[in-house]
């Protein structure tokens, strides 16, 4: 169940209230004379519920309040939201309070401060009226909300006999689209649990369209591969793998089992060896061990160079130091002479210098190394020079060996020719390996075709529940339901065209009388008062439908000056009998059968003042009497 008002308040500079009160699931009658605020109502109250400008017209409304306010009613949650007056010449304000619970008493002036914003009140709004926020149709990418929800819920004193249009705000920019598109959800025909399933139809059929390119792909891979296969059939044939002769195999299974089985198959490369086979492998060992006796040859003079080297860096050091030792036997050195004393000079030394024995002795011994080292060098030298020599013979034998088997290997052509066969057949087995390898994982890959027969099933059922078939039939359904009832209550009020079927017309957002020569569309009837009647059943029809159904639109409609299409009123004439008395006793009597009937509440703004109880029990508000009006006059009195 959506909401209901209960109250709207004004409140003045100054801090005082004005409170209208409103019954709910009845009919509810403000009557009085014109320029007493009737028709602000409209805009007051769209105002409160989020409306982005205020259309209220400028004057003692405008300049006398300061806050607008409205107490809505949904089961027993109340939801009171105030919002400030822009004042003279300006559009909005953003300044709103709102404040919900159970059994509000109105705030007071000094409690009104702002606790929200205009975006903030759109998304309470339609949480409260029971629009799901997150829901979205498929025909737009918008979503349902408060804003859409009101377009059924006034009806202002220049709409209610526009022939142009039916519903309020239709002429705005985008109105009859959103109309158009919101349309299924707000006639219940779209609930949340048929969009999810309409997702989830999406969602099954994309994995399923994947699932089918990928069968797609697998079966250009498999077509792709069984020519490969076939080529590589005819390659083996060749390469003497499968005899000449082998029957071409006809289907996938038979050709893999062949690949596979030439896979398998040990194969015995042939090498047949004759005698010269025999001498060229021993000629090639004998070679092979030719070329590491050379290496270790090598090897070892490499390390007599080193030790060479070694060697006479040491040489030339010790000879270096000989010639110091001889050049000492320049000073005469005796037996008495003084280690303490320098023999060049005389003078006193701190640190002795060596005795002539000691330095003899150091080049003796030195002179000793230095021979023994002479005869080592010719000793490497020879070693060096027999390891070469040796190296050159090995090589003289090596020479023969590879020109021996050059000579075989020209004089035995057989033997090269087995040895490409036998590197064709290996290149082929490994094409043939590498195929096999590929055409397993690409198997491992494969969907397995139970899924896709479970998608398959989930997707039929669920569109055998969400089909645009039986979507569209549920929607005519519901559309000449609707139509119906417009035509029994227009013929119930003496219609223009009530002898004819009249028909809601969803593509153009009007209504449609379908006679005997051609349709009539509304903007082609005529009269105010055929104008007048079949907008106002048509609000009446959709809002009995919304109440029965649970649908969330907010539960009431505002009407303001129905009866215009007839006549003024005055309240001298109400005993009058004529056609346009009747005609407005009538039409107030189908609006309250329709309330009382259907449970929603209905709030017109009237000059007309039937003097019968059932309809004075209608009124809310009388405004003749000149003092009492929407803004008090104390307001105004200065």
């Amino acid at each position: 169940m959506s909401f209901q008002i209960q109250k709207i308040i004004l409140y003045s500079h100054t801090g005082k209230t004005r409170i209208l009160s409103f019954r709910r699931n009845s009919v509810n009658i403000i009557t009085g004379a014109s320029k007493t605020g009737k028709s602000a109502l409209i805009d007051i109250t769209k105002y409160c519920l989020g409306h982005k400008v205020n259309t209220i017209s400028e004057g003692v409304i405008i300049e006398h309040v300061s806050w607008f306010a409205l107490l809505l009613i949904c089961e027993q949650n109340e939801l009171f939201i105030a919002r400030r007056n822009p004042g003279p010449g300006k559009k909005s304000s953003e300044d709103i309070y709102i404040e919900d619970g159970l059994n509000i008493n109105i705030p007071d002036f000094n409690s009104l401060k702002k606790n929200t914003n205009r975006n903030i009140l759109i998304e309470r709004l339609t949480k409260y009226t029971g629009i799901n926020h997150n829901f979205q149709t498929e025909r737009s990418k918008d979503i349902p909300n408060i804003e859409k929800a009101l377009y059924y819920c006034f009806q202002k004193q220049d709409e209610i006999t526009n022939k142009q249009y039916l519903i309020h705000q239709q002429d705005e920019h985008g109105a009859t689209k959103a109309l158009k598109d919101f349309l299924p959800f707000f006639l219940g025909l779209i609930n949340e649990e048929k969009v999810s399933k309409k997702n989830e139809l999406q969602k099954l059929k994309q994995k399923l369209h994947k699932l089918e390119l990928q069968k797609a792909k697998r079966k250009n891979i498999q077509q792709k591969n069984l020519d490969e296969a076939y080529s590589m059939l005819a390659e083996a044939k060749s390469a003497g793998l499968l005899s000449k002769t082998h029957e071409v195999p006809k289907t996938w299974a038979e050709l893999k089992k062949i690949l596979e089985n030439t896979h398998e198959e040990t194969f015995k490369l042939v090498t047949q060896k004759s005698g010269d086979n025999q001498e060229l492998d021993q000629l090639f060992d004998e070679k092979k061990r030719l070329n590491k006796l050379i290496r270790e040859k090598k090897e070892e003079i490499s390390s007599l160079q080193s030790m060479k080297s070694g060697t006479i860096g040491f040489t030339h050091e010790a000879s270096e130091q000989r010639s110091r030792l001889f050049s000492i036997n320049i000073l005469p050195q005796t037996k008495t002479s003084n280690e303490n004393i320098c023999p060049l000079c005389s003078s006193l030394l701190q640190n002795p210098t060596p005795g002539s024995d000691a330095i003899n002795n150091n080049l003796k011994k030195i002179s000793k190394q230095l021979d023994g080292i002479s005869t080592d060098m010719i000793q490497i030298d020879k070693m060096i020079a027999k390891k070469e020599s040796e190296i050159a013979e090995l090589d003289i034998q090596r020479k023969n060996i590879i020109a021996k088997a050059q000579a075989i290997q020209k004089a035995d052509k057989r033997l090269m020719d087995i040895r490409e066969a036998n590197e064709k057949r290996m290149y082929t087995l490994g094409r043939i390996s590498s195929y096999l390898e590929t055409v397993e994982r690409i198997t491992e890959e494969a969907t397995d075709r139970g899924e896709v027969e479970d998608l398959q099933s989930r997707i039929k059922h669920i569109e055998a529940d969400v089909s645009d078939e039986i979507f569209h039939q549920n929607f005519n359904s519901v559309i000449s339901l609707i139509s119906k009832q417009i035509t029994e209550n227009a013929k119930q009020l003496e219609h223009e065209y009530s002898d004819s079927p009249i028909r809601f017309d969803p593509e153009n957002f009007t209504i449609v009388a379908d006679t005997v020569n051609s349709p009539i569309p509304l903007n082609k009837m005529g009269s105010a008062d055929n104008i007048l009647i079949l907008i106002l059943i048509t609000h009446l029809v959709f809002h009995s439908r919304f109440a029965k159904n649970n649908i969330p639109v907010p539960q009431f409609i505002f009407f303001d000056q129905p009866t215009q299409a007839f006549f003024p009123p005055d309240a001298n004439e109400i005993n009058q009998k004529n056609s346009d008395m009747k005609s407005i006793i009538q039409l107030f009597k189908v609006v309250a059968k329709f309330v009382e009937q259907n449970g929603f509440q209905v709030i017109i703004t009237e000059h007309a003042d039937i003097n019968e109880s059932w309809f004075q029990d209608m009124i809310t508000e009388k405004w003749w009497d000149g003092k009492n009006k929407l803004v008090p006059l104390s307001w105004i009195i200065k």
